[in-house]
């Protein structure tokens, strides 16, 4: 996931999901315009992701870009998710930089799934 084209991080929202073995991580990051350095991570963590992926693929779906993707996924993930926000943080530059720690944790890790979601 690191070698994604850089382009990815440079829109306003997106979020990363990893399930791995006994453990799930969601991360959102978020500019609040193309324009700012800094933005948000908002995080949350459980012992697996269940049924999130599916959840908001049905979301995105559903909503077929009438309203903003990145504040229907949010409405959804945190109705029953404690998510932790934490920043402003400096924008990752690259999607080595966004992901890469976040995978590094997984290293150890038998199976691993991640999703990303470009949202706005």
């Amino acid at each position: 996931m690191a070698e994604l084209p850089d382009e990815l991080v440079q829109r306003r929202v997106y979020m990363l999901m990893i399930q791995g073995e006994g453990r799930a991580e969601v991360r959102v990051f978020e500019r609040f315009s193309l324009e700012d350095a800094e933005g948000t991570v908002a995080t949350w963590q459980d012992e697996s992701l269940g049924d999130l992926v599916t959840e908001l693929t049905e979301v995105l779906l559903t909503n077929k870009g009438v309203h903003c993707p990145g504040e229907q996924v949010k409405s959804t993930i945190e109705a029953d998710r404690e998510f932790s926000v934490e920043g402003p943080y400096p924008a990752p530059k690259s999607a080595s930089e966004a992901f890469g720690p976040l995978l590094a944790g997984f290293g150890d890790d038998r199976f691993v799934q991640a999703t990303l979601t470009v949202l706005c």
